[in-house]
């Protein structure tokens, strides 16, 4: 397939989703032509291997040997290097940003921010730093094409540069385990930490925030607060969804939403959206103790920035079941299921038959 047309990658992709349906988020996942198997041990590697290599075959698909790598501990893909323990960003492409010349427009400062964007789960305080530049697109928005650099403007290029050179290694999630909210929120933002503990060790997985919008700010601090666990819910769904959660926040007047009752309108409609989490609870913690997210609800991504720079690792996971066998594997449960299967071939036998008599 020739890939300068415009739906060319937007088809390959979805061949690949049909291709490797059923393997995907399983043991391997795919971005167009770069697919990556991960598993547990060596002996279920080769399985793995096995089962991508029968389902390119199958669809009459051949790869390259020459760019293939096989059983690595260590790996480039997406602009990050991924470890066994952990990931962070590709050195070779932290040097198109290191080496990113002074910027002489607006189009420069979105492109400077659209390359350190990518990689802001790395930079503690991101949106905090990149605020005078960020200033500098909305002065943009309002009609003022013309760029007005300055002493901050410098400062914050600099610093994002020098960040991105010492990034961190963030963890990768252990679904295995359960998930810890750290929330906060102040009079004109939210922040968000996803971590884990396990093995007497406390992991980051990734950082959230976002400013409150005009009516947001006119709610009392209890709602602000609710309103935080109602966001970042939905913002880590990927993680949280299917797994237990324990929240921590400032607000001691929290601890009621897991268990309220005859609770009416905005509350109502939030406890609701909860009620599709497995969260064990809502604890209070003091504000001294809960420091992180503390600092990133008052230093938040703006909201006006936010669909220029939201590229964070953890949207990959958004197609999880997008064109899985999920259907196929629901089927073959529920006629194996002791309860079904009387029903099923009931009405395999007697399509017509009313149920409401039996």
């Amino acid at each position: 397939m020739p890939f300068g047309l415009t739906n060319a990658p937007a088809t390959f992709q979805r061949l690949m989703d049909i291709v490797l349906a059923g393997l995907k988020w399983q043991c391997c996942l795919v971005y167009i032509d770069d697919v990556v198997i991960f598993s547990p041990t060596f002996e279920q590697h080769v399985k793995d291997l096995e089962k991508v290599f029968q389902a390119l075959q199958s669809a009459n698909l051949t790869l390259k040997t020459s760019k293939c790598q096989f059983c690595r501990r260590e790996m480039r893909y997406l602009g990050h290097i991924i470890t066994q323990n952990g990931i962070k960003p590709d050195p070779d492409l932290i040097k198109s940003v290191t080496n990113f010349p002074q910027p002489k427009k607006i189009k420069d400062v979105q492109s400077f921010l659209g390359l350190t964007g990518y990689y802001r789960r790395f930079i503690k305080d991101y949106s905090k730093i990149a605020e005078p530049l960020l200033q500098q697109l909305r002065n943009c928005q309002k009609g003022n094409h013309h760029l007005k650099w300055s002493k901050e403007c410098t400062d914050a290029f600099e610093t994002l540069k020098q960040r991105l050179t010492n990034a961190p290694i963030m963890n990768t999630p252990n679904f295995e385990q359960s998930f810890i909210l750290e929330l906060d929120a102040c009079e004109y933002g939210l922040g968000a930490i996803l971590t884990q503990e396990y093995d007497g060790e406390k992991y980051v997985i990734a950082y959230a925030s976002r400013t409150l919008s005009t009516a947001e700010r006119k709610y009392g601090a209890t709602e602000r607060e609710a309103l935080a666990i109602v966001w970042a819910t939905k913002y880590f769904r990927p993680y949280l969804e299917g797994n237990k959660i324990y929240i921590r926040s400032d607000c001691k007047a929290l601890e009621w939403m897991r268990t309220a009752k005859d609770v009416t309108g905005r509350l109502a409609r939030w406890a609701m959206k909860l009620s599709a989490y497995q969260i064990e609870e809502i604890k209070y913690r003091p504000g001294k103790l809960n420091a992180n997210a503390d600092s990133l609800s008052r230093n938040p991504l703006p909201n006006d920035d936010i669909n220029q720079l939201e590229v964070s690792t953890i949207e990959t996971a958004v197609n999880l079941w997008q064109n899985t066998n999920i259907l196929g594997d629901v089927r073959k449960e529920q006629e194996a299921d002791s309860k079904l299967k009387p029903i099923i071939e009931l009405l395999k036998t007697k399509p017509s038959t009313d149920f409401n008599d039996k």
